[in-house]
């Protein structure tokens, strides 16, 4: 309930928020093209795990620079408004959720503003899917039969054209652009001619964890993991750093201006590798699961990184 009450009249939140009321005017006035969907997210794993029918109708405000102006709704209301947002979101002529200003991995922000309404993340789009599915399924167990089956109907046509348009020779692409003339440029994809990289981790993990991917695909996009983008550290994001170009950036902001060699051009990250982990859970490579998470653990982390360097409890294991 604090999180929807930091929700903004249009249906989205912003990038980030803070808590305490001496703070609460402390926020930016945009946001990444994922941020609408995880507090639906939230909701709808919390209604699954406790069948609180009772929280929808629970009174809560929209933000408003002024406390006292803001009236309270039903929390039903706030997800509407969400949703309505999400429908509205697409690039044109698809279901597929338009970039904005960037997604998950926020090094990949877009250097020219006319790609965040024509350029697509395909991870987003999994996230997307995750979301309607599981508010379906949400609703679903509380009685609400028609709206689950609305909300089903459209995570039906998200996959649909997650397989039409993103699914390109087989392999996920990690962005499409849909250009105004009906061609489709892919990035980070065998055919990517742009960035010099051609495969992305997070998108195949996550159509694998949320059955996007047929069995002999998921299997596909794992063994393409494990030659690509598997090294003795863990899972990178990309199979190759993004090109510094010490000057105006082209395509991504931050991976281009990248001033160490890390995460941001897309190194081993500790939160994807742990994805890349329930991937592998959710096709039933229980050895490879235990592997992976043993790289993540610094206990006689030198057994399984030989390059690592002593790590203390509580840092993250990148």
């Amino acid at each position: 309930l604090r999180v929807f009450r930091q929700q903004n009249p249009d249906g989205d939140w912003p990038q980030w928020f803070m808590f305490f009321e001496r703070e609460r005017l402390i926020r930016p006035g945009d946001s990444h093209g994922d941020i609408v969907f995880w507090p639906l997210l939230a909701l709808a794993q919390y209604l699954v795990a406790t069948g609180d029918t009772g929280v929808l109708e629970a009174p809560v405000p929209f933000f408003a620079d002024d406390a006292a102006q803001a009236g309270p709704v039903p929390l039903w209301q706030h997800v509407e408004r969400a949703l309505a947002l999400i429908q509205a979101r697409v690039i044109p002529g698809t279901h597929l959720a338009a970039y904005g200003h960037g997604d998950w991995n926020d090094s990949l922000q877009p250097a020219d503003p006319a790609l965040r309404e024509r350029l697509c993340s395909a991870w987003t789009v999994t996230l997307h899917y995750q979301t309607l599915t599981t508010l379906a399924q949400a609703l679903g167990l509380i009685g609400q039969v028609a709206p689950a089956a609305a909300l089903e109907s459209m995570a039906g046509e998200v996959a649909a054209d997650f397989r039409r348009h993103l699914l390109v020779d087989g392999v996920i692409a990690g962005y499409a652009y849909f250009g105004v003339d009906g061609d489709v440029d892919y990035l980070l994809h065998p055919r990517d001619r742009r960035t010099g990289l051609t495969y992305s981790l997070l998108p195949m993990i996550h159509a694998v964890i949320n059955d996007m991917l047929a069995p002999d695909e998921a299997r596909q996009h794992l063994a393409l993991i494990r030659q690509h983008l598997r090294g003795p550290d863990g899972a990178h994001l990309f199979d190759w750093p993004m090109a510094y170009r010490g000057g105006p950036v082209r395509i991504f902001q931050r991976a281009e201006s990248s001033s160490f060699f890390g995460r941001e051009i897309g190194n081993m990250y500790t939160h994807a590798h742990l994805r890349y982990a329930e991937a592998l859970w959710r096709v039933g490579d229980a050895e490879g699961f235990c592997e992976a998470l043993s790289q993540i653990v610094p206990i006689d982390i030198k057994a399984q990184v030989a390059a690592a360097a002593p790590r203390q409890a509580n840092c993250s294991y990148s």
